[in-house]
């Protein structure tokens, strides 16, 4: 019978035995890319900008004719032409020159700065007045500051977003190769269920995990398979487990993963395939019953049938293997430093996972407690993050610094 670990010994048996990757690839136009994982390096093949180019409205100069300028001792140039969005200058500044530029315009040669048009007055149609002196280089962005040509833009491995869709798009990138999403099948669990929408009768429950991991699922950079409710039969359990590894890369059951009559997860993981179920039981509250298994490399889990034992335990084991199977880098999430609002006790033997809601204050951060039961998934339309109470812990007091970490 296999012994009941510490959060960190199950993260540690889940990433060290789960090790299978998705590589399987598509080719993706960058405006269909959100949200996937990049496959392969993304170089740029150009300079951006392409050419020396005004920050600024107002004229093009050679700085040192405007050294000492002032507004009552201006310097005095003459109006070489206009530059011409999208288009190079076919002139050349000459010193005591000048050319009007807009923002994005391409500088002239001959010209190392730019002045802004509110410093400068026109008299004529051939003279311009500068009355504020600029350096060599001022507003202006030369060829290459923000990106140089065989200079990697994206890391294989990076989720995309929208920002990294700006980035491409401005290196003139249409299209991108990602990784394949990992399949994960889902099944519920239990003869007390049944979908939203139907009309609950005795001691009859709505089916919350289903659309709940599934959503879980697609955060973590999976696609869910919704295989609904199974009734609470050994033998109709085990098909449907079998039907959905066909399919999936990995299969979450929800319920039946804690000991009694109609508890069977254990058993139908064994009973698919080898090597099995290598942990049942994890110190931690909620989700003490959690089960992993291997299916011919299959990562197979048995969560809790209370909705928010199974959020919790997702989000902390299931979620990071998804994102590894998916090809995506460590996602490094940083906590939140928060003054606790209220006592937290506890003295369980396990580590606690509380809920909690974040407010600011002046300038502190406020984590409120918000505790509930394992089965009351209510609490998460109102939870910020939450906070992780040490197994050895009595509790925590008010206005102790504590980490939280975000949902």
């Amino acid at each position: 019978m296999l012994s009941i670990v510490s959060p960190s010994k199950a993260f540690e048996l889940i990433t060290k035995k789960c090790t299978k990757r998705v590589h399987d690839f598509s080719v993706l136009h960058i405006s269909q890319s959100l949200g996937c994982v990049l496959a392969e390096n993304v170089v740029s093949k150009i300079d951006i900008p392409g050419f020396d180019r005004s920050m600024i409205d107002g004229y093009a100069v050679r700085a040192c004719d405007t050294f000492g300028a002032s507004e009552s001792m201006p310097s005095m140039l003459r109006l070489a032409g206009s530059v011409r969005m999208g288009e190079s200058p076919v002139f050349e500044l000459a010193p005591g020159e000048c050319a009007f530029i807009p923002t994005g315009g391409q500088l002239p040669k001959g010209a190392d700065s730019a002045v802004m048009q509110e410093y400068c007055q026109a008299p004529d149609s051939q003279t311009v007045i500068i009355e504020k002196p600029v350096a060599p280089g001022d507003h202006l962005i030369f060829r290459g500051d923000e990106v140089s040509s065989g200079l990697t833009l994206l890391e294989s491995g990076t989720v995309i977003n929208s920002g990294h869709i700006g980035a491409m798009a401005s290196a003139g990138i249409p299209s991108v190769t990602v990784f394949r999403r990992p399949v994960v099948g889902i099944i519920s669990t239990g003869d007390e269920l049944v979908p939203a929408g139907s009309e609950l009768s005795g001691a009859q429950m709505f089916d919350v995990n289903s659309d709940t991991l599934a959503a879980c699922v697609r955060e973590a950079l999976g696609e869910p398979e919704v295989y609904g409710i199974i009734p609470d039969d050994a033998d109709l359990l085990l098909a449907a487990a079998k039907e959905a590894l066909i399919k999936c890369d990995m299969l979450i059951i929800s319920g039946g993963s804690s000991v009694g009559l109609e508890d069977q997860t254990a058993n139908i993981i064994n009973r698919l395939g080898s090597p099995g179920v290598f942990l049942h039981g994890i110190a931690i509250k909620p989700g003490k019953p959690t089960i992993a298994g291997l299916v011919d490399d299959k990562p197979v889990f048995g969560l809790p049938g209370h909705p928010l034992s199974a959020f919790v335990v997702f989000k902390l084991f299931v979620a990071p293997l998804i994102r590894m199977m998916a090809g995506a880098r460590k996602d490094e999430r940083f906590p939140l430093r928060c003054a606790l609002a209220s006592d937290i006790a506890s003295n369980h033997g396990r580590e606690e996972i509380v809920m909690v809601k974040i407010e600011k204050r002046e300038q502190r951060l406020i984590a409120h407690p918000l505790h509930a039961k394992s089965g009351m998934i209510g609490v998460l339309s109102s939870a910020d993050g939450y906070i992780m109470v040490d197994r050895d812990a009595e509790g925590i007091l008010e206005n102790s610094e504590v980490d939280v970490y975000p949902i």
